[in-house]
Order: C-alpha cells, then structure tokens, then sequence
C-alpha cells in the first residue's frame, strides 16, 4: 500500500498528462474522483475546432426547418453546466449567445474567457454577467461585442465607432492582466488606445488581425509611452507581406516592451495553442510565449551592447 501522499502525486502526473487517462483514474476509487474529476472541466472550448468536454452536451432531434426532416444533433446539456460549472476556469467560446449566457450564468470562476469571431448580436446585456467574475485574461473583438456591426449596414454615426469610444472604463476590465483584441475594419483611421492605460492591473496587451493600412506607429505611441505598467504589448500581423513591409517603418523595433509576430496562414500559433490545451497542461496562447521569450532575448541583446 503506497502512502497517501504518494498515491496522490503519481495519479497527479498522469493526471495532468491527458484527459483520457484522467477520466480512467476516476473510475478507480472514490477518492479520485473527489480529486480529479474538478479538473476535467477547468477548461471549457466550443469553438469551430474543439468541443471539450463532449459531455456537456445532450443529444437531441429537432427539425431543419418548422415542418421539416427531424434529424439528430447536440445541444449544451443545462443541467450539466450547472453541475460542473463551478470547476470551469478557462472558457474558449465561438459566439453563440444563448451558450455565451449559460456559461457566464453558471461558471462564477472562469478567469480566462476568449469569444472566438464576432457575435450575432451585441452582448452589452451579459456585461452584469461578465463583471462578476474574476476576470484576468479575455480576447475579444470590442465592436461586434458592444454593437453588432458585422451584421448591420455600415453607419456613419454609431455610439462605440473608433477605439476612443469604446467603453474600457467599467468594472468588467478592472481586474484584467492579458487583454487580446482582435482589430476590425473600423480601427484602421483611428488608432488610439490611450483609454487602456488606465486599466488598474492591465500588464499584457496584444492586437491581432494586424493589417498594413492600420497606423501602427500611433496605435503603439498611444500607450507604451504613457504607461509603465505595460509590460509587453505584442501586435499580430495576419500576412507575411504586411509585416515585412510595415515593421522594419516602425520607430518601435527596437523597443524590448514591444513584440511583432506573424500569424502564418497555417495557423501554427492555434495549432500549438489547441494542443496545449486539450492535454490540459496549460492555457496561456502561444503567442505570449513566443512574445515574452523574443522580449528577453531583446532585453540580453541591449546588455551586450
């Protein structure tokens, strides 16, 4: 008979190596799944590539159209949110509004949220939901999340048009370190970001979905310089034209604080993101990795000199 602790540590690391072998292990004894069943569901993604865990949904036959051919499909389970929904930690979301409430109404702990694409309809309603949370790291595309402009025609006059107008100033981003936003067409004339710098906690800054006809110069100028608290601020380039031609112009190459990546057109950031994390080992993307890395190796290199 091992001892106690010992036990403990040995399923830990198998635990913690996939989750297959951890939904084995809790079939084994009671007290296992006392303390390893929480971490199946620490993290929840239902996007276009994963759906993790499989068993929060139920299945289910409905119509493709009123009065049509009933087919099989599956539908988020609620009564299984409600369950596990305390042990979620991490939620990756493609923006499906009614799963987008559930989730926030029955997951106090998530710290992690990323809503993949932009949503149907604006989400100014669940910002109640979004404030009571531990938030510390969130992606999302600000414009489609406060109005939903991807699904309406294009208005001169609209209240959250331009980054300037964009709400950052309410309870929901106090508590954040990491914010990824996804840049949309309305942004490339108005770059200025400065409302950030307020945030309280914000440490980690990232813009994706960079294009060339944005002004990168002053989008960077609007924050790195007003703020000490900034401690990487990484722009992500969706082609490698683009970020050849626009970095080597930028007066900030040479700034350690400030990252430029490629997103390569076969996604190798996501691929490496989405391996990680469905072994359950960690979450963070793999940008800030590779960001925080090529930052101190920047920092060595003016040592050096």
């Amino acid at each position: 008979m091992l001892p106690f602790e010992l036990e403990r540590t040995i399923c830990e690391y198998a635990v913690f190596e996939s989750r297959d072998t951890t939904t084995r292990i809790i079939r084994v004894a009671r007290r296992f799944k006392i303390w390893f069943e929480p971490e199946l569901y620490r993290i929840v993604k239902r996007t276009e590539l994963w759906q993790s865990p499989s068993d929060l949904d139920k299945e289910v036959y409905k119509p493709e159209v009123p009065g049509g051919r009933i087919f099989k499909t599956r539908v988020l389970d609620p009564s299984r949110i409600r369950r596990f929904g305390p042990w979620v930690h991490h939620l990756f979301l493609k923006s499906n509004r009614k799963e987008l409430k559930a989730f926030l109404q029955h997951c106090p702990n998530v710290y992690e949220l990323e809503l993949e694409e932009a949503a149907n309809r604006n989400c100014v309603d669940l910002i109640p939901l979004l404030e009571k949370l531990p938030l510390r790291k969130l992606c999302f595309e600000p414009c489609s999340f406060f109005e939903n402009v991807f699904f309406l025609p294009y208005q001169e006059e609209r209240p959250y048009a331009g980054p300037f107008r964009i709400p950052f100033n309410q309870p929901m981003f106090y508590g954040l370190t990491h914010l990824e936003i996804t840049l949309y067409e309305v942004d490339r004339h108005e770059a200025d970001y400065r409302q950030l710098v307020l945030l309280p906690r914000l440490t980690h800054l990232a813009f994706t979905e960079y294009y060339w006809d944005y002004h990168l110069d002053k989008l960077i100028d609007s924050i790195i310089p007003h703020s000490q608290q900034i401690q990487l601020l990484v722009i992500v380039f969706v082609s490698e034209w683009e970020f050849q031609v626009v970095v080597p112009e930028s007066q900030h190459q040479n700034d350690a604080r400030v990252v430029f990546l490629l997103d390569n057109p076969f996604g190798e950031l996501d691929r490496e993101l989405d391996r990680d994390r469905g072994r359950g080992k960690r979450t963070e993307k793999v940008f800030w990795r590779m960001a925080e890395a090529k930052k101190q190796e920047a920092l060595q290199k003016a040592k050096l000199q």
